[in-house]
């Protein structure tokens, strides 16, 4: 293990196979950026991504992830707690599963798109801790897991989004709730196998909307274009 403890560390051109912890101060990533076949785990400081960062798979449970650059992981990732800023991408690879989980405030500022899977099984993920837009954009053949009752919160408004382009489902019991200012645009599937999924926010809903569960339109404007369910 490699643990960046503080001060301000600039990472240029950098690969290897350690595992990698930032505890406090900040890491930089620059120029030909930081490629490591090890793990990395951010518990706090920042992480500024400004050229691109591919790890094999972490967690991160406190701290900021910043910059306008690509984190990309491919391996499985754990998100507990922290902050994802600076509008840059975090790019989770085919195969690979982002699990969003436990009470702690995940706060996205952000995009996160997803080529694997993403399993939202904790709470408390709330977009906007920045005047930046978060964005979760699942990719077809991706699939987003929304289970039991998290919700997507709002912290400063913005055009926060959820657009899915493969497969959403929500399962558990009780309700997800997609706040107002967050759009849910959708031209793949939905698919809420218990419980209810609550729409918020408005958007453009076409391709499958499918149960046995409750899809509901409980405020902004929703488009439906092309829709077909059961």
């Amino acid at each position: 293990l490699i643990e960046f403890a503080g001060g301000t560390h600039t990472l240029e051109a950098v690969s290897g196979t350690a595992d990698l912890q930032i505890s406090s101060g900040t890491v930089q990533v620059t120029g030909a950026g930081l490629d490591i076949s090890g793990t990395t785990t951010l518990v706090g400081g920042t992480v500024s991504v400004g050229t691109s960062l591919r790890t094999n798979g972490g967690a991160m449970s406190g701290g900021t992830l910043s910059g306008a650059g690509t984190f990309t992981t491919e391996g499985a990732f754990t998100w507990s707690g922290g902050s994802m800023t600076g509008g840059g991408l975090v790019v989770v690879r085919p195969g690979v599963t982002l699990t969003l989980d436990t009470a702690g405030y995940k706060d996205l500022s952000r995009v996160i798109e997803v080529e694997g899977s993403l399993d939202y099984t904790g709470s408390n993920l709330r977009f906007g801790p920045t005047t930046t837009a978060g964005m979760i954009h699942i990719l077809p053949g991706a699939t987003f897991n929304a289970v039991g009752d998290g919700d997507f919160g709002v912290w400063n408004s913005g055009a926060h989004g959820i657009v899915n382009e493969g497969t959403f489902t929500r399962s558990g019991e009780g309700t997800t709730t997609v706040s107002s200012g967050i759009a849910f645009n959708t031209s793949g599937t939905v698919e809420v196998l218990e419980g209810t999924l609550q729409l918020l926010g408005g958007g453009i809903e076409s391709g499958a909307l499918l149960g046995p569960g409750l899809i509901e339109f409980a405020g902004g404007t929703h488009t439906l274009e092309a829709v077909s369910g059961t």
